[in-house]
């Protein structure tokens, strides 16, 4: 419980973070080649996990990162839905915002923190929980990168603890749904957020 917690919550608030700066630069800051830096990260939702596992784990095994946190995070974080809500609500923010905030004397990371991410909670929530979900949910890359039973997240050390108690279904049972309860909570607490979010964001289907 305490890994798949402290990976999940670290993975969502460095991808809220990562993906607000990254959709900000591409929004409001102009710089060269802005549209095919965008292009790739948008191209980047249609790569499966899977499809990248292999060299993925080759490299976190060259850089000495397996059965690590460090590891085990670094993979989830930024996604790329993230970067795209970011940026369609950011599209949405008037111009005379950000220009006021520079006749303020304010830098562009200024402006970000001072003026976008007070407006964008809705957006960022709804970024948040799905990161949440989806790295509380994760099984391929911690089943992969990591081996110590002290590290292992719910989704790994719960078939690992079903084979274990296969006489015992009351045990199994119960702790998969105590894993289903966080989810639930987050669901349940920040839904309005999540739906006001993927509104503003223009996000359909």
């Amino acid at each position: 419980m305490f890994n798949s917690f402290f990976v999940a919550m670290v993975v969502t608030v460095g991808t809220i973070l990562i993906t607000s700066l990254a959709a900000y630069a591409i929004s409001k800051l102009r710089f060269l080649g802005k549209k095919y830096v965008f292009a790739v990260i948008t191209a980047g939702m249609m790569v499966p996990m899977e499809a990248i596992i292999i060299p993925l784990y080759q490299n976190m095994a060259k850089l000495g990162l397996l059965n690590s946190y460090i590891g085990l995070m670094c993979p989830s974080l930024a996604a790329p839905i993230g970067v795209l809500i970011m940026k369609r609500f950011y599209d949405s923010i008037p111009e005379d915002l950000i220009e006021a905030g520079k006749l303020d004397g304010a830098n562009d990371f200024q402006r970000w923190w001072k003026i976008c991410v007070p407006i964008s909670k809705s957006s960022m929530a709804a970024v948040g929980i799905f990161t949440f979900i989806n790295s509380w949910n994760n099984f391929l890359w911690p089943f992969l990168s990591i081996t110590s039973e002290k590290m292992m997240t719910l989704p790994v050390g719960i078939p690992q603890f079903q084979g274990a108690n296969l006489s015992e279904f009351t045990l199994p049972m119960t702790i998969s749904v105590v894993a289903s309860v966080p989810a639930i909570i987050m669901f349940l607490i920040f839904q309005k957020h999540i739906i006001k979010g993927i509104a503003m964001s223009g996000i359909k289907g």
